[in-house]
Order: structure tokens, then sequence, then C-alpha cells
């Protein structure tokens, strides 16, 4: 039941109060012109029946008839409304905007607001709150209008893009909107009439302004996973935050802040679970890399340079190793390592190791085949000094025999780290063979590596060879027949000890038992 306050303005009009006939809009106006014209509904809302002609005259409706929009209300007096409310009678008001506006009705009916709406929530926002019921305006122009227009109903933390990167951008630009400008409105990410919920916002969304991110995200074992229907691979959301307290990745309180970056990657791949669902080798790596010299360079020091996770992998192509496009594909390593340690790479790239890998070969160590991946530790430390001579070794078994047969070698197996090793004599990263004057093995430098540790080596000292095998006797002729004595001697040594022990030890039987008979 509705009451029009003004009734008893009309009835000392010459408008017959109760006289039934057809409007025009100078009949509707004659009512509603009235300021003070008001409509009462059941539950005691209130609600303004003015209608302002110049106003009106000047929306986009002003052309339009008055019961264009409000069918059957052509006649006075008019028919009771059902609605019990004002905003119950609001959202009844939609159906009559879906009548010329189809295509925008139909994208509404997929909005979280229509679906509020139908649910019983009265109070969501319909086409009249955001255009305007007699003054209607088309959609506002300026992002700043269109933040006002929004935050008008969201004005709480939780939905404020004033303290993002996106909102600083609109409130003090005031530019239009993200199409034109690069700087986004509420309407670039949640849409217009199909207004997305939070969760249902896919990374698509962030073409408009992020073109080359986003394509290159879509390329990537994120973008690939979400693609095939995976829910729990990382978006745009899960690493750069909310969109609504998005800051830049220089800002501290960033999730991609260099301080910051491992516990945001950690949020997955420290998930075992995660991990054995997708197929992913390695193990809380985000332990693994905090437990390493670029995670302590990082978290205990405060180097923003260390090396972190988007260093090696990449940020928004990131790719399975296995992809030759990969950072951390085999072939690519040595370059990935090389944005950092660029001195390292250019002695890598001459070595024998870099040079075979150039040339195709794939199965010559790189970086992470002698440093490992995450758990990259010092090399100075006395674990990995120790470490490394079984890391050549990988490859180089004979000559891993070879060395530990030496001084060199069996010295190092009881854990002397001054003994010489692999890397003292060949070089780390500049590893050259033999034959190459640079080397520092070649004859031309022999001497000079080996005074390293022997101050007073001379000549005779650097013909000594430390992978001699013993067991060539085609190669090393005399050390194999030297070794053979050797070997024959110890065995003839232990043999004739041996049997005079046993001998001795049937003489003192005998003597005892011919002790034994005379003592009888």
């Amino acid at each position: 039941m509705v009451v029009v306050a003004v009734t008893a303005m009309m009835a000392g009009s010459d408008r017959p109060a109760g006289a039934a006939q057809s409007s025009s809009n100078g009949d509707c106006l004659f009512c509603h012109s009235i300021e003070r014209i008001e409509v009462e509904f059941d539950n005691g809302d209130v609600v303004s029946a003015h209608v302002d002609e110049t106003i009106f005259g000047e929306s986009l409706h002003g052309g339009l008839a008055c019961v264009a929009c409000h069918a059957g209300k052509g006649e006075y007096p008019h028919e009771e409304l059902t609605a019990e409310s004002a905003d119950e009678y609001a959202s009844i008001t939609v159906a009559t905007c879906e009548k010329c506006h189809s295509e925008a009705a139909a994208e509404n009916d997929m909005g979280i607001h229509q679906g509020a709406v139908e649910s019983g929530d009265y109070s969501a926002p319909i086409c009249s709150d955001c255009h305007g019921a007699h003054d209607v305006t088309r959609a506002p122009a300026t992002q700043t209008e269109v933040t006002a227009l929004c935050t008008s109903c969201h004005l709480n933390a939780g939905y404020s893009m004033t303290a993002s990167v996106h909102g600083d951008s609109v409130l003090e630009s005031g530019n239009l909107l993200a199409a034109t400008t690069g700087q986004p409105s509420c309407l670039d990410c949640h849409g217009s009439h199909s207004v997305d919920a939070v969760a249902g916002i896919d990374p698509s969304m962030c073409t408009t302004c992020h073109e080359e991110a986003v394509s290159e995200y879509d390329h990537s074992v994120h973008g690939i996973g979400l693609i095939n229907g995976q829910a729990d691979v990382a978006t745009c959301g899960d690493c750069h935050g909310s969109l609504h307290t998005m800051v830049p990745a220089t800002a501290a309180d960033s999730p991609l802040y260099p301080l910051n970056l491992p516990q945001t990657c950690a949020k997955c791949h420290a998930d075992d679970d995660l991990a054995a669902r997708h197929g992913i080798e390695v193990e809380n790596a985000y332990q693994l890399y905090m437990d390493s010299i670029h995670g302590h360079a990082l978290w205990e020091s405060g180097l923003l340079v260390a090396a972190g996770c988007s260093e090696c992998h990449g940020d928004h192509n990131i790719l399975a190793k296995e992809d030759l496009d990969s950072t951390v594909n085999r072939e690519n390593i040595p370059q990935t390592c090389g944005t950092c340690h660029a001195g390292i790479l250019v002695d890598y790239e001459l070595s024998i190791h870099g040079t075979e890998l150039a040339s195709g070969n794939r199965h010559v160590p790189v970086c992470t085949d002698c440093h490992s991946a995450h758990e990259i530790s010092e090399v100075d430390t006395e674990d990995s000094q120790l470490s490394s001579v079984g890391e050549c070794g990988g490859c180089h078994a004979e000559s891993l025999e070879t060395f530990q047969d030496t001084f060199h070698g069996q010295v190092a197996s009881l854990g002397f780290t001054p003994a010489a090793q692999c890397s003292d004599c060949h070089g780390s990263h500049k590893i050259l063979p033999q034959s190459d004057p640079n080397s520092n093995i070649s004859e031309a430098h022999l001497l000079e590596t080996c005074r390293q540790c022997h101050e007073k080596a001379n000549e005779n000292f650097v013909k000594y060879n430390p992978h001699a095998n013993a067991e060539d006797r085609e190669a090393f002729p005399v050390l194999f027949w030297v070794t053979k004595f050797m070997e024959y001697l110890i065995i003839g040594v232990f043999a004739f000890w041996g049997f005079h022990t046993l001998m001795s030890f049937l003489r003192s039987i005998q003597i005892r038992r011919s002790g034994e008979r005379l003592g009888n």
C-alpha cells in the first residue's frame, strides 16, 4: 500500500483528484514537479516522487515519455504498488531498464550485484544507483568519477584502492580510463554490468594495462596450469597482493620486495602436498634457499642484490627446466648465474666445460652441478672444500681414483683441507686442458701452480704426476713394476711373519707337552 502525500494539494487544483485520464509528460509533471510529493511504503519508507523538469529534460532520457518507463501509470489515480519497501520497488525497476538495454541487462544478470538482488538483498546496487533515475547519465567519464561512484558503497579498507598503486595513480592523475592511459579503474578489473567478485577475476583482466606481462604469464608453468584447470596455481594477486592494496615491487611492504619474495613463493613451494600434486621435484625449496649463501646474504646481511627466486626463475615467464627457453634449463644456467657473476661467466665460457657446452655437449657440468641449485654453500668452508673432490669425481671417475691414491688424496680423505684438491691445480671455473698454454697445469704454468703450496718447488718437483695410474703398465711401466714389487714384498713379508708365527706357536705347544710328560 502506498500513500501519495500530495493528495491534499491536488484537491485544491484544477485537476479533479479522482478523475481517470491518460497522461502526457506535462500531465505527469503537473503533480511530480511539486517538490513535496512523496510516496510512503508499507514498511514506513518514504521516498520523494519529485521530478525536476529541467534535469530530466537534459538527461539521456529527456526525449522519452514518462510512461515509457512507468508503464501502467498513465492514468490517475495510479494502481497500488505491490512492493513493501523502497529497496524492493527499486529492484523491480531493473526489468524496466532491460526492455531497452538488453545487452547490458544480459551482462548484469551474470554480475554479483544482480545476483544479490535476486537472492533478496535489495540494498545491492541497481541501474539507477549508478546511472541515475530521472537524471540518467552515461558511464562516468574519468577514473576519479568511477572511483567515487564505486567507493560510495565500498568505502571499507577491504575495497578502497586509495592505498594501492592503482588507487594513487587514479586519484592523483584523474586521467581517462585504462584503455587510453594505462591507469586502471574499478571497471577495468571488475567489469561494468557483469561485475565480478574478486575470486572470479582472471589474469586476462590485467591484459588491458599489462599485455606483455600477461602474455608471458600465459606461457609460463603457472599460466599453463591455470589453462589446464589447476585452480591452486599462482595468479597475479597471489604474487602482487590484493588488487586494492597492491603496491610497487620496490615498496618494502610489497610481496615482491626482495626481502619478502622468498616467503611469497613459499606460500606454494613450501607446501609438500602441493609439490606432490604438481610433480614439483624440489621439496621445501624455500628452506633450502634460506640456508644457502644467497639466503644468508639476503636475510641475515640484508643485501637486496642477493639472488632471489625471480633472478633465477624469472618473474612472469617462469618455465619448466625442460623448456629450452627456461632460465634454469641446463644450457641457459651459466647465462642466468652470469647476470650476477659476470666475471665467473667469462672464465667458464673460456673453459673446457664452457666450450663443450657451446658446441652442443649437454653432459658437461654447469653451475648447478657443482654448486647445486637452491642449497648453494660458501666455497671456503671445510665441508665445501672436502666435497669438491667428489663433485669432480662424479664425471672424472678415473682421475678421482688415481688422485685418491696420492698423498694429496689420502690426506684430504682424512679431512685435512690444506691438502691440494682438484681446483687448486686445475682452477675452479677457468678449467683448461693441459695442452692449452693458458692452463694452470700447462708446462709454462705448472711450476707456478705447485709453488702456491710448495714454495721451494723446482723443475724436478713438477715432474711428479699426480694422476699416474699404477695399473696402467703401458703408460707407466716403472710405476707399475715398482707397485707390483711393493705389493709382492708386503705379501711376502706378511706371509713370512705369518709362517714364522705359526711355527713358533706349534713349537710352544710341543715344548709344553714335553714338559708335562717329564713332570709325570
